[in-house]
């Protein structure tokens, strides 16, 4: 299964350079989304796996446990507009089945990790701008080690995915350079004309961290 990227590596890396050459420029009590940070979180994510048979792609899902961490670059504006880039490597409690007993079939996806790269907008707010709402865009990618069992033998395969995961957060600063933030979101996977047993967009996500903005 191959699906087309979105968020173009050479704009996302413009954008990491720039906010990387101003994180240390400004030095304002109250610009507390500002500069390099570094974090982890934790939550459910729907992870979903696919095997091409006869020209169809035989997807199963799940809602899953997924820890990342992640380390990301941002800018924060006088008007509290903030631009930022993450990247993030996450562990995923993917092992997925999929089972058809009228055919003889079993399908067996294994996947334990992911990673994703993007970008992040939001805004500062409150009386000491720290609060930050914000609104993110990540593309993510999971490889599945992809074992069929079906009347004819046992096969592999490898499901290479590639799909943008995005939503919104809450992120607020509680002192030293320590925040919490938490998100809620979707994904959206492009199959092409491939033929899909399921559909897997529209599936919610929610995630809480804690991270460490230098």
């Amino acid at each position: 299964m191959h699906m087309t990227k979105t968020i173009p590596t050479m704009l996302t890396g413009m954008v990491l350079l720039g906010i990387s050459q101003s994180a240390t420029a400004q030095n304002d009590t109250d610009k507390h989304f500002h500069g390099i940070y570094l974090g982890s979180e934790i939550g459910s994510q729907n992870l979903f796996g696919g095997a091409l048979i006869n020209g169809a792609d035989i997807l199963t899902e799940d809602k899953r446990f997924v820890a990342s961490g992640f380390i990301g670059a941002r800018y924060q504006f006088e008007s509290g507009l903030v631009l930022g880039f993450e990247g993030q490597v996450g562990a995923t409690d993917g092992d997925l089945t999929f089972s058809d007993t009228a055919q003889g079939l079993t399908i067996g996806y294994e996947n334990n990790s992911q990673s994703a790269y993007g970008l992040t907008l939001g805004y500062a707010f409150g009386e000491h701008k720290d609060w930050l709402l914000f609104a993110y865009g990540l593309e993510t990618s999971r490889d599945f080690d992809v074992t069929i069992t079906g009347p004819l033998g046992t096969g592999t395969q490898n499901d290479n995915q590639g799909m943008v995961r995005y939503g919104v957060g809450l992120e607020k600063a509680i002192g030293s350079g320590l925040h919490i933030r938490a998100a809620v979101g979707s994904l959206a996977a492009d199959f092409g004309d491939t033929n899909t047993n399921i559909d897997v967009e529209g599936k919610l996500e929610a995630t809480i961290g804690i991270l460490f903005q230098f």
